[in-house]
């Protein structure tokens, strides 16, 4: 991880200031130089794919680019904390049907993609 200071990198710029790079090198004193910076994800994914920098998202976003070999993953043993999911409604709106399917529809969703993935 630490060589990475050494490589440019894409950044967003929504992350918390102790989150994304910042997290994922919290070891070493120094940031990677972002090339790239923007608030939209499919942005930074297709920065990705041109070549502009190396990119620090959720695998879900990539998997497919991953599988077909326009991405390569790297540093797996290295990732940083999962960053939790918090689905919010009004507790009058426990009882709908549509709102029960909708929240066991993003369970199944998450469970099928992340396997560290935990209610």
């Amino acid at each position: 991880p630490e060589d990475l200071t050494h490589h440019a990198c894409l950044g967003f710029t929504l992350w918390r200031s102790q989150s994304g790079w910042r997290q994922f090198l919290a070891k070493s004193s120094t940031l990677p130089i972002t090339r790239f910076e923007s608030n939209d994800v499919d942005a930074l994914h297709i920065a990705a794919l041109k070549g502009i920098g190396l990119l620090l998202v959720a695998r879900n976003i990539v998997a497919a680019d991953i599988k077909a070999g326009r991405l390569i993953e790297i540093l797996q043993d290295h990732l940083p904390t999962s960053m939790p999911i918090h689905v919010v409604y009004p507790k009058t709106q426990q009882k709908i049907p549509k709102l029960n399917t909708f929240v066991e529809f993003l369970l199944a969703h998450f469970r099928a993609h992340n396997p560290l993935f935990s209610t």
